[in-house]
Protein backbone atom coordinates (compact mmCIF):
# COMPACT_ATOMS: atom_id res chain seq x y z
CA UNK A 1 0.00 0.00 0.00
CA UNK A 2 1.40 3.46 -0.81
CA UNK A 3 2.52 5.41 1.94
CA UNK A 4 0.86 9.20 2.35
CA UNK A 5 3.79 9.91 4.98
CA UNK A 6 5.98 11.93 2.36
CA UNK A 7 8.76 14.49 1.86
CA UNK A 8 10.41 16.52 -0.88
CA UNK A 9 13.38 14.74 -2.19
CA UNK A 10 13.58 17.36 -4.77
CA UNK A 11 12.21 20.46 -6.51
CA UNK A 12 12.95 21.97 -9.42
CA UNK A 13 11.11 25.14 -10.46
CA UNK A 14 12.13 27.93 -13.76
CA UNK A 15 12.03 31.25 -12.06
CA UNK A 16 15.10 32.79 -13.47
CA UNK A 17 16.66 30.56 -15.50
CA UNK A 18 15.78 26.48 -17.08
CA UNK A 19 18.09 25.32 -13.95
CA UNK A 20 21.18 23.66 -16.36
CA UNK A 21 22.45 22.55 -12.48
CA UNK A 22 19.58 20.31 -12.28
CA UNK A 23 18.78 19.18 -15.56
CA UNK A 24 20.48 18.25 -18.93
CA UNK A 25 19.03 18.31 -22.85
CA UNK A 26 19.52 17.18 -25.87
CA UNK A 27 18.00 18.24 -29.54
CA UNK A 28 17.79 16.97 -33.08
CA UNK A 29 17.98 19.38 -36.05
CA UNK A 30 15.11 22.01 -36.42
CA UNK A 31 14.49 21.36 -32.83
CA UNK A 32 14.61 23.65 -29.54
CA UNK A 33 14.71 24.37 -26.19
CA UNK A 34 13.34 27.36 -25.27
CA UNK A 35 13.30 29.36 -21.93
CA UNK A 36 12.44 32.93 -21.29
CA UNK A 37 13.15 35.08 -18.26
CA UNK A 38 10.53 35.38 -16.41
CA UNK A 39 8.00 32.84 -17.88
CA UNK A 40 8.40 30.28 -15.56
CA UNK A 41 8.51 27.60 -17.91
CA UNK A 42 10.62 25.77 -20.58
CA UNK A 43 9.30 24.99 -24.01
CA UNK A 44 10.42 21.72 -26.23
CA UNK A 45 9.66 22.89 -29.84
CA UNK A 46 9.38 20.97 -32.88
CA UNK A 47 9.77 22.76 -36.18
CA UNK A 48 7.60 21.68 -39.26
CA UNK A 49 11.01 21.56 -41.07
CA UNK A 50 12.59 18.67 -38.86
CA UNK A 51 13.15 15.33 -39.85
CA UNK A 52 10.82 12.14 -39.05
CA UNK A 53 11.97 10.86 -35.55
CA UNK A 54 13.56 14.28 -34.73
CA UNK A 55 13.60 14.74 -31.20
CA UNK A 56 13.63 16.86 -28.14
CA UNK A 57 14.58 15.89 -24.78
CA UNK A 58 15.01 17.24 -21.29
CA UNK A 59 16.31 15.34 -18.00
CA UNK A 60 17.14 15.74 -14.41
CA UNK A 61 20.75 15.18 -14.44
CA UNK A 62 20.38 12.68 -10.83
CA UNK A 63 18.41 9.46 -10.80
CA UNK A 64 15.79 8.90 -8.49
CA UNK A 65 15.60 5.82 -6.26
CA UNK A 66 11.89 3.95 -7.51
CA UNK A 67 12.23 0.51 -5.45
CA UNK A 68 14.03 0.94 -2.51
CA UNK A 69 12.06 -0.03 0.93
CA UNK A 70 10.52 3.24 0.40
CA UNK A 71 7.59 4.78 -1.31
CA UNK A 72 8.07 7.17 -3.77
CA UNK A 73 6.28 9.88 -5.67
CA UNK A 74 6.61 12.24 -8.25
CA UNK A 75 4.23 15.08 -9.61
CA UNK A 76 5.29 17.32 -13.15
CA UNK A 77 3.18 20.41 -13.81
CA UNK A 78 2.98 20.68 -17.61
CA UNK A 79 0.75 21.36 -20.86
CA UNK A 80 1.98 18.13 -23.38
CA UNK A 81 0.10 20.48 -26.43
CA UNK A 82 1.20 23.70 -25.71
CA UNK A 83 -0.12 25.13 -29.24
CA UNK A 84 -2.64 27.53 -28.67
CA UNK A 85 -5.83 26.57 -29.88
CA UNK A 86 -5.42 23.98 -31.80
CA UNK A 87 -5.26 20.06 -31.20
CA UNK A 88 -2.12 18.14 -31.57
CA UNK A 89 -1.15 17.57 -34.99
CA UNK A 90 -0.60 13.75 -35.90
CA UNK A 91 2.57 12.76 -35.64
CA UNK A 92 4.15 14.46 -33.49
CA UNK A 93 4.48 12.91 -29.85
CA UNK A 94 4.62 14.38 -26.10
CA UNK A 95 6.06 12.61 -23.03
CA UNK A 96 6.43 13.64 -19.45
CA UNK A 97 7.25 11.37 -16.47
CA UNK A 98 9.83 9.46 -14.74
CA UNK A 99 11.93 7.66 -17.43
CA UNK A 100 14.77 6.90 -19.82
CA UNK A 101 15.46 5.26 -22.79
CA UNK A 102 15.19 1.46 -21.37
CA UNK A 103 12.81 1.96 -18.07
CA UNK A 104 10.27 4.03 -16.41
CA UNK A 105 6.37 5.45 -16.45
CA UNK A 106 4.81 8.37 -18.28
CA UNK A 107 1.77 10.26 -19.64
CA UNK A 108 2.18 10.23 -23.61
CA UNK A 109 0.13 12.20 -26.23
CA UNK A 110 0.41 10.63 -29.20
CA UNK A 111 -1.15 12.46 -32.82
CA UNK A 112 -4.20 12.95 -30.36
CA UNK A 113 -4.40 9.88 -28.02
CA UNK A 114 -3.68 9.91 -24.54
CA UNK A 115 -1.96 6.94 -23.07
CA UNK A 116 -0.31 5.58 -19.77
CA UNK A 117 3.32 3.78 -20.57
CA UNK A 118 5.05 1.44 -18.79
CA UNK A 119 8.47 0.54 -20.01
CA UNK A 120 10.74 -1.98 -19.19
CA UNK A 121 13.93 -2.94 -20.71
CA UNK A 122 13.42 -0.94 -23.61
CA UNK A 123 9.36 -2.62 -24.32
CA UNK A 124 6.34 -0.17 -23.78
CA UNK A 125 3.28 -0.99 -22.60
CA UNK A 126 0.72 1.26 -23.48
CA UNK A 127 -2.83 1.87 -22.45
CA UNK A 128 -4.95 3.94 -24.58
CA UNK A 129 -7.34 6.35 -22.21
CA UNK A 130 -10.51 4.76 -22.93
CA UNK A 131 -9.66 1.60 -21.46
CA UNK A 132 -7.59 2.86 -18.79
CA UNK A 133 -8.68 0.89 -15.24
CA UNK A 134 -9.52 3.10 -12.75
CA UNK A 135 -10.76 6.61 -13.96
CA UNK A 136 -10.67 7.40 -17.76
CA UNK A 137 -10.93 11.63 -17.43
CA UNK A 138 -14.11 11.14 -19.77
CA UNK A 139 -17.01 12.44 -17.33
CA UNK A 140 -14.25 14.98 -16.09
CA UNK A 141 -15.12 18.47 -18.12
CA UNK A 142 -12.05 20.47 -16.25
CA UNK A 143 -9.02 17.89 -18.37
CA UNK A 144 -8.09 19.03 -21.48
CA UNK A 145 -4.38 18.26 -22.60
CA UNK A 146 -3.78 21.89 -24.21
CA UNK A 147 -3.73 23.27 -20.64
CA UNK A 148 -1.48 23.39 -18.02
CA UNK A 149 -2.44 20.15 -15.45
CA UNK A 150 -0.26 18.40 -12.82
CA UNK A 151 0.50 15.04 -13.39
CA UNK A 152 1.64 12.15 -10.53
CA UNK A 153 3.02 8.87 -10.72
CA UNK A 154 3.62 6.92 -7.34
CA UNK A 155 5.32 3.98 -7.07
CA UNK A 156 5.51 0.89 -4.32
CA UNK A 157 8.89 -0.21 -3.31
CA UNK A 158 10.70 -3.45 -3.83
CA UNK A 159 9.72 -3.85 -8.16
CA UNK A 160 7.00 -5.73 -6.80
CA UNK A 161 4.21 -2.94 -5.83
CA UNK A 162 1.43 -1.23 -7.71
CA UNK A 163 2.51 1.87 -10.00
CA UNK A 164 -0.04 4.28 -10.17
CA UNK A 165 -1.01 7.29 -12.54
CA UNK A 166 -3.15 10.04 -12.62
CA UNK A 167 -4.08 13.85 -12.47
CA UNK A 168 -4.74 16.38 -9.91
CA UNK A 169 -7.96 18.40 -11.16
CA UNK A 170 -10.11 20.27 -8.48
CA UNK A 171 -7.44 20.21 -6.16
CA UNK A 172 -7.98 16.06 -5.95
CA UNK A 173 -5.74 13.62 -6.85
CA UNK A 174 -7.57 11.47 -9.64
CA UNK A 175 -5.69 8.23 -10.45
CA UNK A 176 -6.04 6.86 -13.64
CA UNK A 177 -4.48 3.60 -14.07
CA UNK A 178 -2.32 1.22 -12.08
CA UNK A 179 -0.05 -1.11 -12.84
CA UNK A 180 -0.15 -3.79 -10.48
CA UNK A 181 2.55 -6.69 -9.56
CA UNK A 182 2.21 -7.94 -6.37
CA UNK A 183 1.28 -11.71 -6.52
CA UNK A 184 0.03 -11.86 -10.18
CA UNK A 185 1.16 -12.62 -13.72
CA UNK A 186 -0.04 -15.22 -16.39
CA UNK A 187 2.77 -17.45 -15.27
CA UNK A 188 5.18 -18.30 -12.87
CA UNK A 189 7.89 -16.81 -14.94
CA UNK A 190 5.95 -13.60 -15.10
CA UNK A 191 5.66 -13.53 -11.62
CA UNK A 192 9.19 -14.04 -10.55
CA UNK A 193 10.58 -11.02 -11.86
CA UNK A 194 10.89 -7.49 -11.49
CA UNK A 195 8.55 -5.21 -13.42
CA UNK A 196 11.33 -2.84 -14.49
CA UNK A 197 15.17 -3.67 -14.91
CA UNK A 198 16.34 -0.04 -13.00
CA UNK A 199 15.87 0.72 -9.54
CA UNK A 200 16.45 4.37 -10.43
CA UNK A 201 14.85 6.80 -12.96
CA UNK A 202 15.09 10.29 -14.12
CA UNK A 203 12.66 12.77 -14.30
CA UNK A 204 12.03 13.12 -18.25
CA UNK A 205 10.40 16.05 -20.70
CA UNK A 206 10.22 14.40 -24.16
CA UNK A 207 8.95 15.81 -27.87
CA UNK A 208 9.61 14.02 -30.89
CA UNK A 209 8.59 13.51 -34.66
CA UNK A 210 7.04 10.71 -35.97
CA UNK A 211 4.96 11.59 -39.07
CA UNK A 212 7.04 12.68 -42.39
CA UNK A 213 5.29 15.75 -43.35
CA UNK A 214 5.62 19.18 -42.66
CA UNK A 215 4.57 18.96 -38.40
CA UNK A 216 5.07 20.97 -35.87
CA UNK A 217 4.46 21.04 -31.99
CA UNK A 218 5.18 22.74 -28.75
CA UNK A 219 5.43 20.70 -24.87
CA UNK A 220 5.86 23.08 -21.83
CA UNK A 221 6.97 22.12 -18.49
CA UNK A 222 6.78 24.59 -15.35
CA UNK A 223 7.92 23.03 -12.30
CA UNK A 224 8.30 19.01 -11.14
CA UNK A 225 8.56 17.26 -7.29
CA UNK A 226 9.84 13.95 -6.23
CA UNK A 227 9.05 12.69 -2.70
CA UNK A 228 9.42 9.51 -0.45
CA UNK A 229 9.34 8.21 2.63
CA UNK A 230 12.69 9.20 3.99
CA UNK A 231 14.39 12.60 2.12
CA UNK A 232 17.72 11.03 4.00
CA UNK A 233 20.36 9.34 1.23
CA UNK A 234 20.46 5.66 1.63
CA UNK A 235 24.13 4.34 1.64
CA UNK A 236 24.72 0.75 0.90
CA UNK A 237 28.65 0.92 0.59
CA UNK A 238 30.86 1.94 3.42
CA UNK A 239 32.88 5.24 2.49
CA UNK A 240 35.20 4.87 -0.40
CA UNK A 241 38.44 6.64 -0.22
CA UNK A 242 41.86 7.64 -2.41
CA UNK A 243 44.12 10.18 -1.46
CA UNK A 244 47.21 10.94 -3.78
CA UNK A 245 50.39 10.84 -1.99
CA UNK A 246 53.90 11.79 -2.11
CA UNK A 247 56.00 9.82 0.15
CA UNK A 248 58.89 9.50 -1.75
CA UNK A 249 58.31 11.88 -4.25
CA UNK A 250 58.19 15.73 -4.51
CA UNK A 251 54.71 17.80 -6.31
CA UNK A 252 56.01 20.93 -7.74
CA UNK A 253 53.39 23.34 -6.98
CA UNK A 254 52.55 26.65 -9.45
CA UNK A 255 51.34 29.68 -9.11
CA UNK A 256 49.23 28.55 -12.13
CA UNK A 257 46.53 26.46 -10.40
CA UNK A 258 46.47 22.67 -11.35
CA UNK A 259 44.80 19.55 -11.02
CA UNK A 260 46.02 17.79 -7.85
CA UNK A 261 43.80 14.37 -8.63
CA UNK A 262 40.51 14.29 -10.25
CA UNK A 263 37.76 11.68 -9.96
CA UNK A 264 34.32 10.50 -11.95
CA UNK A 265 32.39 7.79 -11.63
CA UNK A 266 32.71 5.18 -15.04
CA UNK A 267 30.93 5.46 -17.89
CA UNK A 268 29.09 1.92 -17.81
CA UNK A 269 27.74 2.96 -13.81
CA UNK A 270 26.23 6.63 -14.84
CA UNK A 271 23.54 5.63 -12.47
CA UNK A 272 25.93 6.17 -9.27
CA UNK A 273 26.43 9.20 -7.98
CA UNK A 274 29.22 10.40 -5.78
CA UNK A 275 28.47 11.86 -2.37
CA UNK A 276 31.79 13.80 -1.31
CA UNK A 277 32.00 13.62 2.53
CA UNK A 278 35.70 15.21 3.51
CA UNK A 279 38.43 16.66 1.11
CA UNK A 280 42.03 15.90 2.95
CA UNK A 281 45.13 17.96 2.59
CA UNK A 282 48.58 17.45 4.05
CA UNK A 283 51.73 19.83 3.30
CA UNK A 284 54.49 18.24 5.08
CA UNK A 285 57.15 20.81 3.69
CA UNK A 286 56.94 24.35 2.22
CA UNK A 287 57.17 28.29 3.22
CA UNK A 288 54.38 29.63 1.64
CA UNK A 289 50.24 29.23 2.21
CA UNK A 290 48.99 27.05 -0.69
CA UNK A 291 45.21 27.41 -1.59
CA UNK A 292 42.52 24.77 -2.17
CA UNK A 293 39.52 24.46 -4.46
CA UNK A 294 36.67 21.64 -5.32
CA UNK A 295 35.49 22.05 -8.27
CA UNK A 296 32.49 20.23 -10.20
CA UNK A 297 32.57 19.89 -13.98
CA UNK A 298 29.32 18.89 -15.49
CA UNK A 299 28.48 16.59 -18.03
CA UNK A 300 29.13 16.64 -21.00
CA UNK A 301 32.24 16.57 -21.27
CA UNK A 302 32.74 13.84 -23.67
CA UNK A 303 34.51 11.33 -21.40
CA UNK A 304 37.98 12.29 -23.16
CA UNK A 305 40.23 15.14 -21.57
CA UNK A 306 37.66 17.92 -20.93
CA UNK A 307 39.53 20.61 -18.92
CA UNK A 308 42.59 18.14 -17.97
CA UNK A 309 45.46 18.23 -20.13
CA UNK A 310 47.54 14.87 -20.44
CA UNK A 311 44.63 13.21 -18.26
CA UNK A 312 45.06 9.62 -17.61
CA UNK A 313 41.88 7.81 -15.73
CA UNK A 314 42.54 4.50 -13.28
CA UNK A 315 39.67 2.62 -12.30
CA UNK A 316 39.48 1.63 -8.37
CA UNK A 317 38.46 -1.55 -8.64
CA UNK A 318 42.10 -3.12 -8.81
CA UNK A 319 43.57 -4.56 -5.67
CA UNK A 320 45.04 -1.39 -4.02
CA UNK A 321 48.18 -0.36 -3.25
CA UNK A 322 49.78 -1.16 0.12
CA UNK A 323 49.51 2.74 1.00
CA UNK A 324 45.82 3.30 -0.34
CA UNK A 325 42.34 2.32 1.11
CA UNK A 326 39.23 2.02 -0.69
CA UNK A 327 36.57 -0.84 -1.99
CA UNK A 328 37.03 -3.05 -4.22
CA UNK A 329 33.64 -2.44 -5.84
CA UNK A 330 34.27 1.30 -6.31
CA UNK A 331 33.25 2.46 -10.24
CA UNK A 332 35.08 5.63 -10.15
CA UNK A 333 38.23 6.90 -12.12
CA UNK A 334 41.00 9.04 -11.47
CA UNK A 335 43.63 10.76 -12.37
CA UNK A 336 46.69 12.61 -11.58
CA UNK A 337 48.48 12.27 -14.46
CA UNK A 338 46.68 15.72 -15.88
CA UNK A 339 49.70 18.42 -16.27
CA UNK A 340 47.12 21.27 -16.71
CA UNK A 341 43.27 22.23 -16.56
CA UNK A 342 41.49 25.05 -17.74
CA UNK A 343 39.65 26.98 -14.82
CA UNK A 344 38.18 29.78 -17.18
CA UNK A 345 35.03 28.50 -17.33
CA UNK A 346 33.85 29.87 -20.62
CA UNK A 347 34.72 26.25 -22.75
CA UNK A 348 34.06 24.03 -19.20
CA UNK A 349 31.94 25.69 -16.66
CA UNK A 350 32.27 24.67 -13.25
CA UNK A 351 30.65 25.12 -9.61
CA UNK A 352 32.65 25.40 -6.74
CA UNK A 353 32.12 23.30 -4.02
CA UNK A 354 34.62 24.52 -1.58
CA UNK A 355 38.10 26.68 -1.66
CA UNK A 356 40.23 28.17 1.00
CA UNK A 357 44.06 27.94 2.04
CA UNK A 358 46.25 25.60 4.42
CA UNK A 359 50.34 26.38 4.86
CA UNK A 360 53.44 24.15 5.34
CA UNK A 361 53.56 21.44 8.22
CA UNK A 362 49.75 21.48 8.22
CA UNK A 363 46.87 18.92 8.01
CA UNK A 364 42.85 20.32 6.56
CA UNK A 365 40.11 18.37 6.67
CA UNK A 366 36.82 20.03 5.31
CA UNK A 367 34.04 18.30 5.73
CA UNK A 368 31.18 18.19 3.07
CA UNK A 369 27.62 18.16 3.85
CA UNK A 370 25.60 15.11 2.20
CA UNK A 371 23.46 17.46 0.10
CA UNK A 372 25.42 17.23 -3.24
CA UNK A 373 26.14 14.40 -5.49
CA UNK A 374 27.04 14.41 -8.96
CA UNK A 375 25.13 13.34 -12.08
CA UNK A 376 25.02 12.64 -15.89
CA UNK A 377 23.66 13.27 -19.16
CA UNK A 378 21.64 11.99 -21.24
CA UNK A 379 24.31 10.26 -22.96
CA UNK A 380 25.68 8.71 -19.97
CA UNK A 381 28.79 11.02 -19.99
CA UNK A 382 29.12 11.51 -15.97
CA UNK A 383 30.56 14.61 -13.67
CA UNK A 384 33.88 15.38 -13.01
CA UNK A 385 35.29 16.33 -9.18
CA UNK A 386 38.46 18.09 -9.49
CA UNK A 387 40.69 19.15 -6.57
CA UNK A 388 43.19 22.03 -7.35
CA UNK A 389 45.78 23.95 -5.71
CA UNK A 390 48.31 26.03 -5.94
CA UNK A 391 50.45 28.46 -4.84
CA UNK A 392 49.26 32.04 -3.39
CA UNK A 393 52.36 33.78 -4.63
CA UNK A 394 54.44 34.21 -7.75
CA UNK A 395 56.42 31.50 -7.36
CA UNK A 396 56.72 27.43 -8.67
CA UNK A 397 58.75 24.77 -5.89
CA UNK A 398 58.43 21.53 -4.90
CA UNK A 399 56.45 20.54 -1.92
CA UNK A 400 55.21 17.09 -0.13
CA UNK A 401 51.68 17.43 -0.81
CA UNK A 402 49.61 14.20 0.47
CA UNK A 403 45.65 15.12 -0.75
CA UNK A 404 41.93 13.65 -1.81
CA UNK A 405 38.64 12.93 -0.80
CA UNK A 406 36.16 10.40 0.63
CA UNK A 407 32.80 9.71 -0.41
CA UNK A 408 30.24 7.28 -0.51
CA UNK A 409 28.78 5.45 -4.07
CA UNK A 410 24.84 6.17 -4.34
CA UNK A 411 23.86 3.44 -5.84
CA UNK A 412 20.06 4.43 -5.83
Amino acid sequence: MFSRNLSVAFTSAFTTSKREDQWCEKSSANTSVDYTTGNCYVDLSVASGAAQNASTMRRTRNYFGTQRAKSSAFYTSAVLNAVDGAAQQTGITARIGVFDASNGVFFELADDTLYIVKRNAGTDTRVAQGVWNMNRLQSMGGFNVNRRNIYFFKLDPLNAGDVTLGIILENQEVECHVFRHTNVGDTDTEAQFPYMSASALPITHELLKTGSGAESGTSRLFTCNCLCEDTRLDFNTTPVSYIRSYPDSELEVRHTPESLIAYRVKSSASHVSLVPEKFTFINTRGSAPLKYAALLYRAPLAHGSGPLTGASWTALSAAPASEQFYSYQSVVEYDVSATAIDISGSTYPYVMLDSGYFTDDAVLDVKVLRTFRTGTDIDGNTDWLVLVIHHTTNTSRKEYIHGGMQWRELNV
